[in-house]
């Protein structure tokens, strides 16, 4: 069972700051919110996402901006462009979709599920199941964009 404690505060600005909050919260457009798509994602927030594993799997920064390239094209963006601190990019990108970004690149760079599963590991101590690591490069290399769920037939007749 659930108790729910209420603290009577005597402050007129109370009130108005739980308005305030709850209103902050509900109109929040962060990144990483549940209703993001890896699609719907920056191309700058993508590359600071790869520079971060990629530099955390230390390779060097002119490598970096290369295999950048060769994944990115013409998107591609300067280094110093891109460059934001790791607390940064937790506040703007859920780590799950963090995941899914670094998939993405090492699939179009022609790593294989189970070496992206490695690295993944390596790299952040812990990594999404095998299973679907497989099914995500799929659809990347089908060419999907995203990986969340495909619409689904919503009759119940």
């Amino acid at each position: 069972m659930l108790y729910v404690r209420v603290v009577y505060l005597p402050s007129r600005l109370f009130p108005l700051l739980l308005i305030f909050f709850f209103f902050e919260i509900s109109t929040a457009s962060v990144a990483g919110t549940k209703k993001t798509k890896l699609k719907d994602v920056d191309v700058g927030v993508k590359q600071r996402v790869v520079i971060h594993f990629l530099t955390k799997e230390k390779v060097l920064p002119d490598e970096i901006e290369r295999r950048l390239k060769d994944v990115f094209g013409n998107e591609t963006r300067d280094l110093k462009d891109v460059a934001g601190s790791e607390e940064r990019l937790s506040w703007t990108l859920d780590p799950r979709l963090q995941e899914r970004v670094v998939i993405q690149f090492l699939t179009a760079e022609g790593a294989g599920p189970k070496e992206v599963f490695e690295r993944l590991r390596a790299v952040f101590g812990k990594s999404l199941p095998l299973s679907t690591i497989q099914r995500w490069s799929r659809q990347f290399k089908a060419g999907r964009t995203s990986v969340g769920d495909l619409p689904r037939n919503t009759n119940r007749s």
